[in-house]
């Protein structure tokens, strides 16, 4: 609800049900499953940010080809940098 009423929307979510050791391409830092959301969602993956709060989050979009920002998740850090992100010119000109 918060971020909704910066503009954004959350139209699905993914995740993977492999163990650490599977060796799948969708358990972070894989980037399958963000490519495949892209793909699904038609995401332009070089305007996108991955927001984490680990290192796996941020190679993940890194190999997906976001940008991406590591952030601590403590006192509403992970919401504020999503609001500066929605806030951000990029942002702005994919919303119109």
């Amino acid at each position: 609800e918060l971020l909704m009423g910066a503009g954004a929307a959350l139209a699905a979510s993914y995740y993977c049900t492999h163990a650490t050791g599977d060796g799948c391409r969708c358990r972070k830092p894989e980037p399958g499953l963000i490519l495949r959301a892209a793909a699904e969602r038609g995401i332009d993956l070089t305007r996108s940010w991955m927001l984490g709060d680990s290192l796996t989050d941020i190679e993940a979009g890194r190999r997906a080809g976001c940008r991406a920002r590591r952030i601590e998740p403590v006192g509403g850090a992970l919401l504020a940098a999503a609001h500066e992100v929605l806030a951000s010119p990029d942002a702005r000109q994919v919303a119109s």
